[in-house]
């Protein structure tokens, strides 16, 4: 088998990792790469060369089609998908249910699409659950920077309660996920009093039952509060919440624009609300555009508004470190197949995965969230 790494859109992220290359290479895989795909992540092009890599430095039409699986972190740049041919698979983070520009031109010029963030392998989402606690770590340490009034919209308030005197933070989490279970841990850590909204009563239940959420609890002296979501709940809390965070439990179904302004208004002033389910659309009528790692947060009547489009440009490092293991453990696994129908028709997570094939939507949930024809993967095989 032969892959090649190429620079994506956005390019902090490397998809495969030196000492990942060598693992490859020990089995017989054909590893290729684009000049500097390390360069964000502090890995240079030297130690892919050592490690059995071979630098390619000129990208053409020609030169891909050597390869079975054309490989990058995000989604490609454009000009590299009009030269990729039906017998090759393209492997990346795509989010495709918000991007239905690169959605369509897949299907339109008949690509074979994985995106890594659907690969279900027996329940568990095991590309997209490491990104996910990202977010959630992350969302409390971002909110506490952005509570304190050297910020121009900042309250002035520091998240971890100091003692009797102050008064803890007030968080609500909407929306079950793996980013909002990290991110209640990472709340009640720092002492922060919880209200959790969610419609389904069993993914509440796996809250309210979850071991080291309860010593948490009883560590911290914090309070956890579970309640269904609706309309009427949401204008409840949001009066006396200071920093608001919503999540999307799947990455193949859009995130829906639950919160209206009046709501967003309603709010705490120099609060803060946080979307972390940017990557697939936005929560708030509040929200223009997504924001990046220049520009963390926008403002809106004194509240701070943070949708983080690829979180992962944050911690490019990391984030490669995890998403190249995952690829080298599936790229070996496929490597024993003869070609990409039978990798996808032999491989049950690599087929969930799967979804553009043959100028088709193959994914079941992008195909409803955007109101699609979608056609089962195994009518095509």
């Amino acid at each position: 088998m032969k892959i090649i790494i190429l620079k994506d859109k956005i390019g902090k992220c490397t998809p495969i990792i030196p000492n990942d290359v060598l693992k490859l290479t020990q089995n017989k895989i054909q590893v290729s790469f684009q000049r500097g795909i390390g360069d964000f992540c502090g890995f240079n092009d030297n130690e892919y060369i050592k490690n059995g890599a071979t630098l390619i430095k000129k990208i053409n039409k020609k030169t891909l089609s050597q390869f079975d699986i054309i490989c990058s972190f995000n989604l490609l740049k454009t000009k590299y998908y009009k030269m990729v041919n039906k017998n090759q698979l393209i492997w990346s983070y795509g989010y495709l249910v918000n991007n239905t520009r690169e959605l369509f031109k897949m299907v339109k010029w008949g690509i074979n699409t994985v995106s890594c963030e659907s690969i279900n392998k027996n329940g568990v989402y095991e590309y997209l659950e490491p990104i996910e606690k990202i977010k959630g770590v992350y969302a409390p340490i971002l909110a506490a920077n952005l509570l304190v009034r050297n910020n121009k919209v900042g309250r002035g308030k520091l998240l971890p309660k100091i003692n009797e005197l102050t008064s803890p933070t007030e968080i609500m989490i909407i929306n079950y996920s793996y980013a909002a279970y990290y991110a209640i841990k990472s709340c009640i850590a720092l002492g922060a009093n919880i209200t959790f909204l969610e419609c389904n009563n069993d993914l509440c239940k796996i809250i309210q039952d979850d071991k080291s959420i309860k010593e948490l609890l009883n560590t911290t002296k914090a309070t956890l509060k579970i309640d269904t979501l609706s309309f009427d709940n949401l204008n409840k809390y949001v009066k006396n919440t200071n920093v608001l965070i919503v999540t999307n439990q799947l990455p193949t179904t859009k995130t829906t624009q639950i919160l209206n302004t009046q709501q967003i208004n309603n709010m705490r002033k120099g609060g803060v609300f946080i979307n972390l389910s940017s990557d697939t659309g936005f929560a708030s009528w509040t929200e223009q555009k997504p924001n990046n790692d220049k520009k963390i947060s926008t403002s809106f009547n004194n509240i701070n508004i943070v949708s983080i489009e690829n979180i992962t440009n944050l911690f490019p490092y990391e984030t490669s470190l995890i998403t190249s293991k995952l690829n080298a453990n599936h790229f070996i696994n496929m490597s024993k197949c003869e070609n990409i129908k039978k990798i996808i028709c032999s491989i049950k997570e690599i087929k969930a995965g799967i979804i553009t094939y043959k100028n088709c939507i193959t994914n079941l949930d992008i195909a409803k969230s955007l109101h699609l024809q979608y056609i089962n993967i195994d009518k095509l095989l």
